[in-house]
């Protein structure tokens, strides 16, 4: 039983195979391994698979199936196309697993995409582990819309998997808002709106405006005929548009409403990439509103009865006044519209016809003309109304006669639309004000009207009465009084002329001075204003003769003969100022007497100041000022005076002052300025001081009061901002250099450092900074004014730039972190190492090292910003095998935090950040522009670290190692650069606390140092020149030229039956001194040199013998031909080597023909016949050579003499390129018969 069951499972197993891999799903026990998937256990978790693999965390959803094939890029897309181009795109499917896999793609389903046959690593269709096949996807879109679409790839795997496709392009944007609000407009009106409408999208769009209802068309471009699209009342300008990317373009909209109501209408923005846009435009309608609001002094009623103006629709009323004044109302007018409306006014005359009760007025009574009295006028006459805001208007009033006015005010609107079928008129009488004024004349009244001065009045004596003048009119008066001025009297009123306000009085004076005795009655006229009848005042009085005591006449009386003269002594003693007029009258007997007319002014010495208070606002103590007083003589008389010399007051005691002049004299009415010098001792405020002038004939003294707040001394300082100052190294002179020998890197020169400073006097001071070092300084100038205490003045000063300078370049002024420029030219590929030399200079105080870092500069190299971090110090000192040194380190750390901490505490709060560093950083971040590379290949620094001493110099070598090229590149150009960071190792260098602090590395710009070379592939042109024959030996010559930029290290070498011969340099400018070697001769050929080379092909016989040899028995490069005529050759086929010193080869193809000729004989013997003996005969005989030159020779052998008359021999001919030589058989009888005898 048991032997059945084993049979049986036999069987079984025979027919039951592993089965492929391929076929097997990825996730079942014996499937296929993939490639993405790691190898590592599993570790589930609930929803999952967590796989662990080195540092990379994957999870895999627990039902996902395993891809087999994964398509790059997973997504298919095309973001810039146009309509009737086509497009194409690769797009690969890997095979993910360990097995190979057949694949199937499924084309697109849409008619824009479709694929092409794909390209398999193999043949078969089979793509290998690993392995990708490629297919090319075609678009070709019919519009500028989106696309989406999939590639459906079938596997072997339990289902298939989709590549999606996607098609679209960056959508223009317009900056048009949703809504495009027009605002308002008026009925009948047009209003244009302009609305900048921007593409600020990534490409270019053509637009379309189109009204909502005609959407969707089919071609939007038919929608688009006119340069308008109309939907009333709107209408879009313009109608198509193209944008490109950033440009803008202005989109009118246009309002025509017909209706008082809001409109609405919505339009379609298409876009040629099918992207549709729905945009509202939005504006109302309205019609024209205007209401009078208010009236100061409110509208009055007509009076029953009274003719009022057919159209006004508002009466106002102006209380009477009289002529020529003026009467304001304020008008408010609304504007009940929400636009701007511009306005005028117009004075008409008004439509006056009685109307019955209940009539309405007939058309043809209404007229209009312009008032022609000018009496009402409106303020502003012209404007804009502003949209739903109150105007305030004024109505005057301004009559010029006594009577009644009546005029109407019309506000008229302008540029106001109208709907067809009215009239084209844009100008609309919006309101009309009927306005009505009158005036009376005025009421003045005197009071008393008359004046009448009882009894008599001396003459030369003025008199003067009061009287009042009212106003009992509705404005003010103007009045002007006229003078009585006559050769005797003088009557005046005073004041002459002025203004009364309404219903008020003025009092005046009546002044009347006789100059005669007699009575007279006369009248006073006064003119008002605008008033067409003077005012009068009637005036009545007497004079008489004043008898004087003071004048008196020497000779008083006498006798004078006929026809004689005398002189008579008037004498005035006045007692008092005064102004004296009298008669002196003449009494002749029986005869006519006369009158003497007598005048005086009795004037005594008057001088005033005109300013009584001199006051110093400006006085410092112990500094004089200066002030000007004037004195005024106010007589007709010189006047002596005199200014005292010290100062009176209570605090005369604590200044003093000077005059000049301190005396002299003042002419008649002449005024003088003195100059009064006043110094202050105290700088208490000095206000009871004065100083006294006295006047001869003056009973007092003129006082003048000095006034004074003296100051202590001041003085202000006025510094500039902070200065940033580019560090220039150059040759100092002795001064700057003693200026810096203390060694702290900076030094401050003021000039002038010392002077005297006058009374608000401003002087600049220079302060010049010397400085060989980079830092930030602080300091402070110590300014010393006086004996005020001394002045800290804050220096700050920042120094950039670099002292350090090469000395192929030496100091610059401007870019000195640049260094030079290193061209190490053309060398070829794989070359020695070539190395320059740079001298540094350090003209400065201190050690500064530099770490030089070396970046090779990648022209398609994208990147923008290097992050740079460092732990510790970013370039720690080193020792001589370029370990770090800690120890030092950890010290000069320590150090400096000690340093640090004393600036914090002893410093100000100003101190900036760089001077008041905390502690060592462990991390630091720098972010700084790409540089490049970093490298050491092909361009290198030694050393990496060097320490440039104070005052003296070191060397570092740049070097550069050729690349070695690869593959198809022939060139290539190697660009790099190399920055040295800058570094202080002293601590009193790096930080003065409070002083100095100083960046080092990377926080200061670097020294850079340019590097440019380029790298070929060692080459030389070959050219043929001859070819010369010698014996069994061609030699060919070849020229050799270098056309690179670099000298050529190389040897020549072949294999036989070529060989070098004897290589010469040639060329016009060769400097190659190389003797004639042989093949392993080095050789030198410069740039642009050539050089002759000769190759010279050996033939042997032992090359003959490979004629008869097996195709397998004949070496590499020998080939025999066989020629169409039966010609065999021999081809040799080697190659010239040219090896370079860099251990390139380049080999240059040699080929050389040996013809194999054969040797024919035109006859095979030759039959001498009988020949007389002695006699010598010659036959001819051709021999022929096949197929090349050649060299031959003749042997004659086997002699044979048959008998003593009959001779036999055999001719061998003999050539080198023959294996198998030609024999001719000769023959010959000798005969003693002379009948054989030649001639």
């Amino acid at each position: 039983m048991s032997e059945g069951w084993e049979k049986l499972q036999k069987l079984k197993d025979r027919q039951s195979f592993l089965r492929n891999p391929r076929f097997l799903p990825l996730n079942s026990q014996q499937g296929g391994m993939s490639l993405i998937r790691p190898r590592t256990k599993v570790k589930a978790e609930i929803k999952g698979f967590l796989i662990f693999s080195r540092n990379i965390l994957i999870i895999f959803p627990a039902k996902e199936p395993i891809p087999v094939f994964l398509a790059k890029p997973s997504v298919v897309v095309f973001t810039d196309y146009s309509v009737g181009n086509i497009y194409e795109v690769c797009f690969r499917l890997k095979n993910v697993t360990s097995s190979s896999r057949h694949i199937r793609v499924i084309p697109p389903t849409t008619p824009y995409f479709s694929i092409g046959l794909g390209r398999f690593p193999g043949e078969g269709g089979v793509v290998a582990p690993g392995m990708s096949c490629k297919y090319t996807l075609r678009f070709a879109p019919d519009s500028l819309g989106d696309y989406k679409d999939f590639i459906v790839v079938e596997t072997q795997a339990e289902g298939p998997f989709v590549v999606p496709i996607e098609a679209w392009r960056p959508p223009p944007i317009l900056t048009l808002p949703r809504v495009l609000d027009c605002g308002y407009c008026l009925i009948g009106g047009v209003k244009f709106v302009e609305f900048l409408c921007q593409n600020v999208g990534l490409s270019t769009g053509t637009f379309c405006f189109i009204p909502k209802d005609e959407w969707p068309a089919s071609n939007f471009r038919s929608l688009a005929r006119t340069y308008f699209s109309e939907q009333p009342p709107f209408a879009v300008s313009p109608s198509l548009f193209v944008l490109q990317p950033g440009e803008a373009t202005v989109v009118e909209v246009v309002f025509f409403p017909t209706t008082t109501e809001k409109s609405c209408q919505v339009f379609t923005v298409v876009c040629d990439n099918c992207q549709v846009k729905d945009i509202s435009i939005e504006g109302e309608g309205q019609l024209i509103a205007l209401e009078l609001v208010s009236v100061s002094g409110g509208e009055e009623p007509p009076v029953v009865g009274e003719v009022r103006d057919l159209t006004a629709e508002h009466f106002i009323r102006f209380s009477p006044c009289n002529p020529h004044s003026v009467q304001q109302k304020k008008l408010v007018i609304r504007n009940n519209v929400h636009l701007e409306l511009p306005f005028h006014w117009q004075i008409m005359k008004p439509n006056l016809h009685p109307l019955l009760p209940g009539e309405s007025p007939d058309a043809s009574h209404i007229q209009f003309h312009l008032a022609t009295d000018e009496v009402f006028h409106v303020s502003p006459s012209t404007g804009i109304l502003a949209p739903c805001q109150d105007q305030e208007y004024l109505l005057i009033f301004c009559p010029k006669e006594l009577k009644d006015y009546h005029s109407v005010c019309h506000l008229v609107l302008r540029d106001i639309p109208q709907l067809p079928p009215e009239p084209s008129d844009s100008s609309v009488i919006i309101m009309e004000i009927e306005v009505k004024g009158s005036t009376e004349p005025y009421q003045i009244l005197l009071e008393p009207y008359a004046i009448v001065i009882p009894g008599e009045i001396f003459i030369c004596t003025p008199t003067s009465r009061q009287f009042k003048m009212w106003n009992h009119s509705k404005t003010f008066i103007c009045f002007q009084w006229e003078r009585i001025n006559g050769s005797c009297h003088v009557i005046e009123v005073e004041p002459s002329s002025g203004r009364i306000e309404e219903n008020e009085c003025f009092d005046f004076s009546l002044i009347v001075t006789g100059g005669k005795a007699e009575k007279i009655v006369t009248t006073l006229v006064c003119h008002i204003q605008h008033h067409h009848e003077p005012v009068t005042l009637a005036v009545e009085v007497s004079f008489k003769v004043r008898l004087n005591h003071t004048i008196s006449v020497e000779p008083s009386r006498g006798l004078l003969p006929p026809l004689a003269s005398c002189n008579v002594d008037v004498l005035f003693k006045p007692h008092s100022c005064q102004l004296f007029e009298t008669e002196l009258e003449l009494t002749v007997e029986n005869g006519t007497g006369c009158h003497l007319s007598v005048r005086a002014d009795v004037q005594s010495s008057h001088v005033c100041l005109l300013n009584c208070t001199l006051s110093f606002p400006e006085l410092y103590v112990g500094a004089s000022a200066t002030g000007t007083v004037t004195l005024f003589n106010q007589t007709l008389l010189p006047s002596q005076f005199t200014w005292m010399a010290h100062l009176q007051g209570k605090q005369a005691s604590l200044c003093s002052a000077t005059f000049d002049p301190s005396s002299g004299t003042l002419g008649p009415n002449v005024s003088m300025e003195i100059t009064v010098t006043f110094t202050a001792h105290t700088d208490l405020e000095l206000t009871e001081v004065a100083a006294v002038c006295e006047v001869q004939g003056m009973n007092s003294p003129l006082v003048l009061g000095i006034v004074a707040k003296p100051k202590k001394l001041s003085v202000s300082y006025s510094v500039p901002g902070n200065k940033e100052l580019i560090l220039f190294v150059c040759s100092l002179p002795e001064f700057v250099s003693s200026l810096l020998a203390h060694g702290k890197g900076a030094a401050f020169f003021v000039t002038p450092n010392t002077g005297t400073l006058g009374a608000f006097e401003s002087r600049a001071v220079d302060v010049t900074a010397y400085t060989d070092i980079w830092g930030e300084y602080r300091d402070h100038l110590i300014c010393k004014v006086g004996d005020l205490k001394p002045v800290l003045i804050p220096i700050h000063m920042t120094v950039k730039g670099c002292p350090l300078y090469f000395q192929m370049t030496g100091p610059r002024a401007q870019d000195q972190n640049q260094g030079p420029i290193i061209q190490f030219g053309t060398h070829v590929s794989g070359g020695d190492t070539v190395s320059r030399s740079l001298r540094i200079n350090n003209p400065t105080m201190f050690d500064i090292r530099l770490d030089w870092e070396t970046y090779n500069v990648d022209q398609n190299d994208c990147k923008l910003l290097d992050l740079v971090v460092a732990f510790g110090d970013a370039f720690p000192l080193k020792d001589a095998d370029g370990n770090e040194v800690l120890s030092s380190a950890l010290r000069l750390s320590s150090l400096n935090e000690t340093a640090w901490e004393k600036t914090r505490t002893t410093d100000s709060e100003g101190t900036s950040a760089s001077l008041q560093s905390s502690t060592k950083k462990l991390i630091s971040v720098h972010i700084r522009p790409h540089m490049g590379n970093l490298s050491d290949y092909p361009f290198c620094i030694t050393p990496q670290q060097i320490v440039i001493p104070a005052k003296s110099s070191r060397a570092i070598h740049v070097s550069f190692t050729p690349l070695t090229l690869s593959g198809a590149a022939r060139e290539s150009r190697c660009v790099g650069l190399a920055l040295g960071f800058m570094s202080l190792d002293s601590e009193l260098a790096a930080c003065v606390p409070g002083k100095v602090g100083r960046a080092q590395g990377l926080d200061l710009e670097p020294v850079r140092v340019d590097l440019l070379a380029a790298v070929q592939t060692a080459s030389i042109f070959l050219f043929f020149l001859q070819i010369v024959v010698r014996e069994f030996d061609i030699t060919q010559s070849f020229q050799l030229k270098n056309t690179s930029e670099m000298p050529l290290h190389f040897s020549l070498g072949t294999q036989p039956p070529f060989s070098v011969v004897k290589p010469k340099p040639r060329g016009p400018t060769s400097t190659s001194r190389n003797p004639p070697s042989a093949d392993s001769q080095s050789l030198v050929l410069k740039p642009q040199h050539s050089m002759r080379v000769k190759v010279a092909f050996h033939c042997s016989l032992p090359l003959l013998d490979q004629v008869e040899q097996t195709d397998e028995e004949i070496p590499s490069g020998v080939m025999l031909i066989h020629g169409a005529n039966g010609q065999m050759k021999l081809r040799f086929e080697q190659n010239l080597l040219i090896h370079y010193s860099n251990n390139t080869l380049q080999t240059v193809p040699l080929c050389a023909h040996l013809d194999l000729p054969a040797l024919r004989l035109s006859a095979v013997s030759v039959d001498f016949g009988l020949c007389y003996v002695g006699q010598t005969q010659t036959r001819e005989v051709n021999v022929y050579s096949c197929g090349a030159h050649m060299y031959w020779k003749s042997i004659t052998s086997n002699h044979k003499s048959i008998s003593n008359l009959f001779f036999s021999a055999l001719l061998v001919i003999h050539s080198p390129l023959v294996k198998t030589s030609v024999t001719l058989q000769l023959r010959g009888t000798g005969s003693f018969d002379e009948m054989y005898r030649s001639s």
